[in-house]
């Protein structure tokens, strides 16, 4: 059993189907491949198996063992995921349908890697039945909101979506807008469409040729198979990209995708609310807190005398710090947070709370699929009018910015506005007088402070 994880090697592929005549030969090969490309785990999607019990594979020499957990499903199944990993590797895993399974791999520091394998209905499949493509994403959004925050969320599989971000020739399907807006929704990023490698290795799948294509020297190749991470995790990705030359019979090509766990946290930092220090340009509400700390500081420094020692300084810096920390949440208080402005938003998300409720405490399994499928199309519609909402503010800005051309004073001030960064904290500056928040009283303060320095600059020359 592995001790330490410092990297995590993750792949997949379609194997186009583990039935048949030559089975056991097919399973070799993955095995061997594996160790070629020292996975440590790979999605199989399409392997037309399903509900077979955990089976044990060999690479030709017996030497390396790795084991298979295979999705549930019917024998007859034409679609089917299965996950290949190390043998003595813990893990923990879960079918969800033929299409979906997941398995949880425990790591360093208590540290957990969610690894989602998803096989998505064919173009043809999902343009003549759109309830099926439907359904697909509708369950994998469940499992991706099931896993926890503090997970490694890995998603990989085949999504038969071409995404139109690499060839123009070959624009976005009505697959990878689904894949993208489930991405977008989600906060996944499509690691194998980050790295500026060369062509080849980033196409994973060959199509054949039909009778109506032209003579051609090279086939069509195309990108469809897909690892996925959180944005917030991006930076424990170090590469990924596809593999050509497999032992492995198959038209598509090994997508591999190497992570480092080290620049995992090994705590979760504590999060504090922002204390609403605005409240501090009001005189009376200043001198409230001001008196506040100097009586908790004169309650601590009394207990000290009590106990007959003096403090030493980092004790006095903390106590002077607790004092101010306690201070201000007991007179400015935390921050409110900004509610969303747009009422159609609040609305669709009071919605999607009621509805999520209600799934949460039915006990009817079909029921709580169909809730949870209404709250999923709530989630879209609320993205749809965010985005909208951003689309329309951008288009006006440049609308602004277009108008004021002519005019160089109007043009800056509406760059500006459309450029502008969040409000910075209020500067405070004290001097004779007592602390002041007004602009030019704290510009006249500094002026005078910096022109005092520059003279005993010079006077000690």
């Amino acid at each position: 059993m592995r001790k330490e994880w410092h990297h995590l090697k993750v792949g997949s592929l379609n194997c186009r189907g583990l039935k048949g005549p030559g089975g056991n030969t097919k399973r070799m090969n993955i095995a061997a491949d594996m160790q070629e490309y020292h996975l440590d785990i790979l999605a199989l999607q399409e392997t037309h198996t399903g509900g077979e019990a955990p089976e044990e594979i060999t690479t030709s020499d017996g030497k390396n063992r790795f084991m298979i957990y295979h999705s549930s499903g019917s024998e007859k199944s034409r679609a089917g995921t299965a996950i290949a990993v190390r043998k003595g590797t813990s893990v923990t895993f879960r079918a969800i349908s033929e299409r979906i399974c997941l398995v949880k791999i425990k790591i360093n520091n208590n540290h957990v890697v969610t690894l989602i394998n998803a096989y998505a209905p064919t173009l043809p499949v999902s343009e003549n039945n759109p309830e099926v493509r439907e359904s697909f994403y509708d369950d994998l959004e469940d499992v991706v909101r099931s896993t926890s925050n503090r997970d490694q969320l890995i998603v990989a599989g085949d999504f038969n979506a071409k995404t139109g971000r690499e060839w123009k020739l070959y624009p976005e399907n009505s697959n990878g807008k689904d894949l993208l807006e489930f991405c977008h929704r989600q906060n996944l990023v499509l690691t194998n469409t980050l790295f500026k490698h060369k062509m080849s290795h980033r196409t994973t799948w060959e199509s054949p040729a039909t009778s109506t294509d032209k003579e051609r020297r090279n086939p069509y190749r195309n990108q469809i198979d897909y690892i996925m991470i959180k944005t917030s995790q991006r930076h424990t990705l170090n590469d990924s990209r596809s593999h050509n030359g497999l032992m492995t019979f198959t038209d598509h090509r090994l997508v591999r995708a190497t992570f480092n766990l080290e620049r995992l946290k090994t705590t979760k930092e504590k999060y504090h609310p922002a204390i609403a220090v605005e409240k501090l340009q009001d005189p009376i509400t200043r001198a409230s807190y001001a008196f506040n700390v100097e009586m908790k500081i004169m309650d601590k420094e009394y207990t000290l005398k009590e106990e007959g020692r003096q403090p030493e300084a980092q004790e006095m810096w903390d106590m002077i710090v607790d004092a101010n920390r306690c201070a201000a949440i007991e007179i400015l208080g935390y921050r409110e947070k900004r509610r969303h402005n747009n009422i159609k938003v609040q609305a669709l998300s009071e919605k999607q709370k009621m509805i999520n409720n209600q799934a949460n405490s039915t006990t009817d399994d079909e029921q709580r699929r169909e809730l949870k499928r209404s709250r999923n199309n709530v989630m879209k519609e609320i993205h749809a009018e965010l985005t909208r909402e951003k689309t329309d503010r951008i288009e006006k800005e440049l609308a602004e910015i277009e108008a004021a051309k002519d005019d160089s004073n109007r043009m800056f001030k509406a760059i500006k506005s459309m450029n502008r960064m969040k409000p910075k904290t209020p500067l405070v500056v004290e001097d004779e007088e007592g602390i002041t928040t007004d602009e030019e009283r704290q510009c006249e303060i500094i002026s005078s402070f910096l022109s005092e320095c520059s003279m005993l600059a010079m006077l000690r020359r």
